[in-house]
């Protein structure tokens, strides 16, 4: 016959804190984490949940002049978003002269999107396919719209082909509409490392 022993009491008392401890700490997969302050409060984090609906940016004059504007992607599905400009109100291009659509976090960190020739009716419309710029606005790292006004596009290509720094451009022309992006996808995954 086997005799059986109960562990004493105070053993199955640091048994009970140990369990209760672990619990109280948070074990297992959670899909945030916590962090302290240092002031005895915590914060959770958790990864960007993407929202539904659009992400536009209202363009607003930047040089005095009465031009306005809205940018917002268009996302369809199984496909590179498209981004979508409408401007009115801009001085017509003439010769090499050229509007430059620029996605930007600031000044020393922006992309170019593209440039266009504006007509005798002022008007700016296109739709670009590039779901690079998507992924800037998604991380939150450039997340305003820039549309600017070069005097001649082949001096800017060549100042952009020569910079050492890319996301740094030398020249962008002169700052015409600015204007930031709000919506789903602003900030709707992590930055890129």
């Amino acid at each position: 016959m086997t005799v059986r022993r109960h562990p004493p009491g105070w053993a199955c008392l640091l048994a009970c804190v140990a369990i209760a401890a672990t619990l109280a700490a948070g074990c297992g997969g959670s899909a945030g984490s916590a962090s302290s302050d240092g002031n005895g409060t915590s914060e959770a984090t958790t990864a960007p949940v993407r929202k539904t609906g659009p992400t536009r940016a209202a363009l607003a004059s930047v040089d005095g002049s009465a031009a306005t504007g809205t940018a917002r992607f268009l996302v369809r599905p199984q496909d590179t978003p498209v981004l979508q400009i409408e401007a009115e109100g801009l001085e017509p291009t003439h010769g090499a002269s050229r509007y430059v659509i620029w996605i930007a976090g600031d000044r020393h960190d922006m992309v170019s999107e593209a440039a266009f020739p504006v007509g005798a009716d002022g008007r700016l419309s296109r739709k670009i396919d590039n779901g690079e710029s998507q992924s800037f606005v998604e991380d939150g790292t450039k997340t305003e719209l820039l549309i600017t006004k070069v005097g001649k596009i082949g001096s800017l290509d060549q100042s952009l082909s020569q910079s050492s720094d890319p996301w740094d451009p030398p020249q962008i022309g002169k700052p015409v509409l600015s204007g930031n992006f709000e919506g789903a996808l602003v900030g709707s995954s992590p930055p890129h490392e």
